[in-house]
């Protein structure tokens, strides 16, 4: 699930105009995960299909934190 979170994550950058890639490359910024915690409620059956909602929770100056969730 974490690979999924991240790749909401860079889709949400291009989303905004500022592809994830050009950020690290061009630009020079990272977001390192700084802390990560996941509480699951059920599991998912291999192979299925799942959607991932993601929303800012908290923003800075200097730090973003996403919530996700897992909806399928």
């Amino acid at each position: 699930f974490y690979d999924l979170f991240h790749q909401a994550m860079e889709n949400w950058f291009g989303e905004l105009g500022f592809p994830y890639v050009a950020l690290i490359q061009e630009r020079k910024i990272g977001f390192p995960a700084v802390r990560s915690g996941a509480t699951f409620e059920r599991p998912c059956a291999f192979g299925s299909l799942v959607y991932i909602e993601q929303r800012v929770a908290a923003m800075s100056t200097r730090s973003l934190t996403f919530d996700y969730r897992v909806l399928g």
